[in-house]
């Protein structure tokens, strides 16, 4: 038997998602409580403070993240990535910490230039179901974390 890989829709896939709440539970039991939501809307925020459409600051990257303390959580439009990437190491380098979901491209250009020389990344296990959604996402995740000491790459099994 043939596995068939899910129908990929480049430029027409859901650019708002919300995280679900079992991981983002994961993520604030190691890393702590998230303070502000970077990239969200009325309806996918996870925390009160958040940045986006409908928020008293609704650009983001207009925005200093470095100012406001505390964890930032960041699961952005995965249409491009490359420009969160960049903010999150200019922010970083600043002093923000930022907790950062997309997919697992390792072999992209922002990957190279954005994340792996100012990010920790950590592989993630097993494949998150995003909020709204009855299937896991189709491709591997990774976290980034942004604003630390950077050790590298870990596999985080963040559900037994």
């Amino acid at each position: 038997m043939t596995a068939t890989m899910p129908t990929q829709k480049p430029g027409r896939s859901v650019q708002e998602v919300g995280t679900p709440r079992e991981f983002l539970d994961a993520v604030e039991a190691r890393f702590g409580r998230i303070l502000w939501d970077l990239a969200a809307n009325e309806s996918n925020h996870v925390v009160d403070n958040w940045l986006g459409p409908g928020s008293p600051i609704p650009d983001s990257f207009s925005s200093a993240w470095h100012a406001y303390g505390g964890m930032l959580w960041l699961n952005p439009p995965y249409d491009d990535i490359g420009k969160w990437s960049q903010k999150c190491a200019h922010e970083g380098e600043l002093g923000a910490s930022i907790q950062m979901l997309i997919p697992a491209a390792i072999g992209t250009n922002y990957f190279r230039e954005w994340i792996w020389p100012y990010a920790t990344v950590r592989a993630l296990s097993p494949r998150l179901t995003f909020v709204g959604h009855t299937q896991s996402y189709p491709k591997d995740l990774m976290l980034c974390e942004f604003g630390v000491e950077r050790t590298g790459f870990e596999c985080w099994r963040w559900k037994p």
